[in-house]
């Protein structure tokens, strides 16, 4: 669901701003509003609860709107502010833009007024929403920058943990940062490094590492949970309390700590402090989890690269491919790899001694990050990109590598080692993750059409039931109400289908089949015919759903019994009926959010469908029936 919105609306007449308030809530769920009387009782409520958008009208007693205006904009200059006023005029709407109005809209003009300045507060909210986020993002990439850099150049743990407290410290609007680790036998986060504005915090404080009668602040929440713990609200967050009076006194206003785990064990916590509230949104919270990965990634390096000095076979037995080359004079030749290397890439060590790393890439491999190592290898500087590889056997890989130079006493670069991290999973859960982001927001599109003229059928004969005293028009009501009541079904599915498949297993088809049909209201006459019986890898709950969905869809566009085949093919299952078929032509278009053809279809039960197939990582096609005649859906698993 979309973020709610908070809206502060100053209005001098209490009678007009709880009906305008009244109507903006009931316009959109995600609206809530709090009112104040004039200007200064606005900017007290400014100050201690931050809304997303200021309503106010122009004749205030005291300061009017344009000059409550001009105060918001020195302090919030980006706060969005709409003037709705009854004072209309263009002088007044031109001194209200000037002065850094976000909009401007005139009172009067019936009800219709109230869902204008409701659509106006959410593209207002959404607008700059969406600017903060591109800024959050161009900002959250420069510091991951500068964090991987730093860990390809440091040599130690103390050195990456420093480096790491230092950069997080200097980016705004981050306060103070520190590394800790977990004392087993003191069962607390003993801080190993720490940088900024703090003043003695860390000695004012201490830090529970497990259960106990401590208080579980954020640190003990990430070391327990293995999971990024954020307290958005200093202030106001009871999980706070033992710490809140020191964190205030050095302007610490929201607080996040990220485990550090590497191979399942978590050895530390990076604890970030800011100088905002609510910074640490979902965005804000992925890029330090992926931050903390590469630092537990890189300290791990370390330890590796320690041992590499210790004992050669410690190397063999890395867990990321390491690789050792010549420098770049000699064309870097590889001189070295280790067995998780062969493991990742598919080639012994004897058949690409002597060659260049290049022979890894392919048609997919982007320029980019290539140009970049060739960049750094030539300036002899570390690196780290991740890009598109290739096995022996030609399947590609997405891998992390991070290549560093090591030189001799006097300096010069003699060889260049290289860390590389199979990454393909992670990869290929974005790819899911943005595809199935991008259905949604189609789906929210065609729900907000399809919902509003149901919406206003029902207003419709309510409102001439309520003027005539006719029942007859209540029961013409009801119709559109349980159109609602489909499309709120059909919703539910397809959302439900937009849940990351996380826990797999063997299940067998036929069964999960037999399931679903039971559940379908298929005519008298109707029939299953399970051909094949065999299992597949799959979440049962949700191939059920999918199954379910294919079974309705057949009955729903056949006049009368319908008989429907389950069975085998040679890279998964098919699901085929004896109805009417689809066109050709509507093929590709079956799987759009919306796409129908039944007068009262909702267009979603295949969004539903395609869905469930895209979080497993399977394809879906339409073919023509084999047996039946009718419309055929191949499953590739």
């Amino acid at each position: 669901m979309p973020d709610p919105i908070r809206v502060l609306h100053v209005e001098d007449d209490p009678n007009f701003g709880d009906l305008v308030a009244s109507y903006l809530e009931r316009e959109s769920d995600r609206i809530t509003v709090a009112s104040a009387r004039n200007a200064e009782e606005a900017l007290e409520q400014l100050s201690e609860k931050r809304p997303d958008c200021v309503v106010s009208d122009y004749d205030m007693p005291g300061r009017n709107g344009i000059e409550l205006l001009e105060t918001v904009r020195d302090r919030y200059p980006n706060l969005p502010f709409i003037l709705f006023t009854g004072k209309g005029s263009e002088e007044v709407a031109s001194e209200a833009i000037s002065a850094g109005a976000t909009d401007y809209l005139q009172k009067g003009g019936g009800t219709e007024q109230y869902a204008i300045l409701a659509n106006r507060v959410q593209n207002a909210v959404e607008r700059r929403r969406s600017s903060l986020r591109a800024e959050n993002l161009e900002r959250l990439r420069r510091l991951g920058g500068r964090i991987n850099r730093a860990l390809v150049q440091a040599s130690s743990r103390d050195e990456i943990e420093t480096a790491v407290c230092r950069i997080v410290a200097d980016a705004e609007p981050y306060r103070f940062a520190w590394v800790g680790e977990v004392d087993p036998e003191s069962d607390r986060v003993t801080p190993r490094a720490e940088a900024g504005t703090a003043d003695g915090y860390l000695e004012e404080v201490s830090v529970p590492a497990g259960e106990g009668p401590d208080q579980p602040g954020p640190a003990a929440v990430a070391v327990q949970e293995n999971r990024v713990a954020a307290s958005q609200r200093v202030e106001s967050d009871p999980l706070f309390d033992p710490w809140r009076e020191a964190a205030l006194e050095r302007g610490f206003r929201s607080v996040a700590a990220v485990p550090l785990e590497y191979d399942g064990t978590v050895f530390g916590v990076l604890v970030v402090y800011a100088g905002r509230e609510q910074l640490f949104d979902e965005a804000e919270q992925a890029l330090l989890a992926e931050l903390a990965a590469d630092i537990a990634h890189a300290i791990h390096a370390c330890k590796v690269r320690r041992e590499l000095e210790l004992r050669d076979q410690a190397i063999g037995e890395a867990p990321v491919g390491i690789v050792i080359t010549g420098n770049a004079d000699e064309g870097q030749p590889i001189r070295y790899v280790n067995d998780r290397f062969e493991e990742i890439t598919g080639y012994d060590e004897a058949e690409i001694r002597g060659r260049n790393c290049r022979f890894l890439q392919g048609p997919e491999t982007r320029e980019e990050p290539v140009t970049r190592m060739r960049e750094a290898i030539d300036e002899d500087e570390p690196v780290s990109v991740e890009l598109r590889n290739y096995r022996k056997n030609g399947d590609r890989f997405w891998n992390r590598v991070s290549i560093a130079p090591l030189r001799d006493e006097d300096g010069t670069v003699t060889n260049y080692v290289g860390f590389q991290e199979e990454i393909t999973d992670r990869k290929e859960r974005e790819r899911r993750l943005e595809r199935q982001n991008e259905r949604f927001d189609e789906l929210a599109s065609i729900v907000s059409h399809d919902l509003r003229t149901p919406v206003e059928t029902v207003r419709g004969w309510l409102e001439l039931a309520v003027e005539t005293g006719e029942v007859e028009h209540v029961k013409r009501a009801r119709d559109s109400i349980e159109r609602l009541d489909d499309l709120r079904e059909d919703l539910a599915d397809t959302l439900r289908s937009r849940e990351v498949v996380s826990e797999t297993r063997r299940v067998g088809l036929g069964r999960l089949a037999e399931d679903a049909w039971a559940r379908v209201d298929a005519a008298d006459g109707s029939d299953l015919r399970v051909v094949d019986q065999f299992d597949i890898t799959a979440d049962p709950d949700a191939t059920r759903r999918l199954l379910q969905n294919l079974f309705s869809n057949a009955v729903e566009h056949s006049e009368g019994a319908v008989t429907v085949r389950v069975g085998r093919t040679d890279g998964g299952f098919y699901v085929e009926d004896d109805g009417p078929g689809i066109r050709p032509e509507n093929r590709d278009a079956v799987f759009e959010a919306g796409f129908t053809t039944k007068a009262d279809g909702t267009g979603m039960g295949m969004v539903s469908v395609s869905g469930i197939v895209d979080a497993h990582g399977w394809r879906i096609e339409v073919a023509d029936a084999d047996a039946l005649n009718g419309t055929r859906f191949e499953i590739t698993v």
